[in-house]
C-alpha cells in the first residue's frame, strides 16, 4: 500500500525530462555532458604538452650524446625548444 500512494504522489513520468520546450529543460538537455568534454579536453591538452616536452628533450639529448655539445649548450636548446 505504502508503494502505490508513492507511485500516485510521484505520477506516470517520474524520472523523465518533460518534452516542453522552456528554459531549464533546454539547458539541461544541452549541458548534460559538458563536465566530460571539459575533462577529455583538459586530459588531451596535458598528454600533448607532456609529449612536446618529452620530445624536446629527448632530441636534445641525442644531440648531446652524438654531437659532443656540452651542458650549457644542451640546456640553452633545451630552453630555447619549449620557449622558455
Amino acid at each position: 500500500m505504502k508503494a502505490e500512494i508513492i507511485q500516485r504522489l510521484k505520477g506516470p513520468n517520474f524520472g523523465q525530462i518533460e518534452n516542453t520546450n522552456n528554459f531549464h529543460n533546454l539547458y539541461v538537455q544541452r549541458h548534460t555532458n559538458v563536465r566530460h568534454v571539459s575533462i577529455t579536453r583538459i586530459y588531451h591538452f596535458i598528454a600533448k604538452l607532456f609529449f612536446t616536452v618529452l620530445e624536446v628533450i629527448c632530441l636534445n639529448w641525442f644531440s648531446l650524446v652524438f654531437h659532443s655539445v656540452t651542458c650549457c649548450e644542451f640546456l640553452k636548446m633545451s630552453r630555447m625548444s619549449l620557449h622558455l
